[in-house]
């Protein structure tokens, strides 16, 4: 994106503009939305929900840099943005980890409904449960932490502005951009679209035989809470995935371009460092690269296409039997507060107990029995 070269005769390419009220209504809601995802995911009834809770997390993020992105750069003359110093440092390199925090997040819940449909053992109590949530965390997050540590040693500037989109990475053309960032797009997605065409050939198998209800469950979840789950994990596999093969390829057809280039930090900080490009969208229309309007495009739909995703992502864990189980008990412990008496299924009067709630006994369907058994299991996350 390095010094746009403007060209008035070549064909000019459009990106609608959108109204900033708009996004920002939509992109505050989406980030209050996720507040009762974390909460019912975190722990508190039942073991934490990792992949869950780091996307959550993720779309907290993207929801915030949306709204700021709207706030600050919406404006026909580049004199009125603010200058994004501080802000803007963090934002382009949680960008560059964003996608792959998304993708890895997703190979995780896919690994886990393909173990839910197997009907895997799942009996992780104590040391065991703490190996599995390290695992996960490590699976979520060592990629997407590397990348954003060491991505200032691929940037030779600061960051770049764009109307309507915000801070920008200008990253140079290194082999340490391909090894960190590029190569690992493709990569998770085409593990995420595997996993997730296996899962829904086996979920069609289960449909087909008519054994949903041999599923092995997470404790009062529903079959249809389960179907939502496999709908959202579609969703944002069929979203993802084209758009970071999309960005990967955008990347190696730039290094083709012009060439790898050696480490921006080889020799320490850049001269070009200071230099903080701004661009109207009016600019980016008519600029002579074709690789750069297809990262701009790219860009701006993946940006904002996650205020949906963050929509969709309460829809199918905010709500459904869990979560309202969880704002159950979390009103009966409010009511325990004021000394309040709680009636019932039985009519008996009893006084709420969150200790003796959390540690009852937990109660799955185990598949491929006939009748179906019921045993104490531990919660399989999803």
């Amino acid at each position: 994106m390095d010094g746009l070269p403007l060209d008035e005769m070549t064909p000019k390419f459009h990106i609608a503009r959108y109204n900033p009220a708009c996004v920002i209504f939509f992109s505050i809601t989406g980030l209050v939305l996720q507040i009762p995802v974390i909460y019912v995911h975190c722990g508190i009834f039942s073991r934490p929900n990792i992949p869950v809770i780091i996307m959550s997390l993720s779309y907290v993020y993207m929801c915030i840099s949306i709204t700021l992105t709207a706030f600050g750069f919406n404006s026909d003359d580049p004199s009125h943005y603010w200058s994004g110093k501080g802000w803007c440092d963090v934002d382009v390199r949680m960008q560059i980890s964003l996608c792959l925090c998304i993708l890895s997040t997703q190979c995780v819940i896919n690994w886990n409904l393909l173990g839910m449909l197997n009907d895997r053992p799942r009996l992780a109590r104590g040391r065991q449960a703490y190996t599995r949530a390290a695992i996960e965390l490590l699976a979520c997050l060592f990629l997407p932490i590397v990348s954003m540590a060491i991505s200032t040693f691929f940037m030779r500037s600061r960051f770049e502005i764009i109307q309507d989109m915000g801070c920008l990475s200008n990253t140079d053309t290194s082999v340490a951009l391909i090894i960190v960032y590029a190569m690992w797009l493709p990569i998770l997605g085409i593990i995420a679209l595997v996993t997730m065409i296996i899962i829904m050939y086996k979920f069609y198998k289960r449909g087909k035989d008519k054994t949903f209800r041999t599923i092995s469950f997470i404790p009062n979840m529903s079959v249809s809470q389960f179907i939502r789950i496999i709908v959202f994990s579609l969703v944002v596999t069929c979203i993802f995935v084209p758009l970071c093969i999309a960005l990967a390829v955008i990347n190696f057809v730039s290094i083709g371009e012009i060439g790898v280039s050696a480490l921006a930090w080889l020799h320490g900080k850049p001269a070009t460092w200071e230099d903080i490009n701004v661009f109207t969208l009016q600019e980016v229309e008519i600029a002579a690269n074709g690789v750069t309007k297809a990262s701009v495009i790219v860009n701006f739909i993946t940006r904002y296409i996650n205020i949906v995703i963050a929509w969709l992502l309460f829809l199918c864990y905010g709500t459904g039997a869990l979560a309202l189980e969880a704002y159950k008990k979390t009103y009966h412990i409010i009511l325990s507060w004021f000394g309040r008496e709680i009636i019932s299924d039985d009519d008996q009067s009893t006084t709420y107990s969150f200790e003796s709630q959390s540690k009852s006994p937990i109660i799955m369907f185990k598949g491929n029995s006939s009748p179906l058994t019921l045993q104490e299991s531990s919660p399989e996350m999803v």
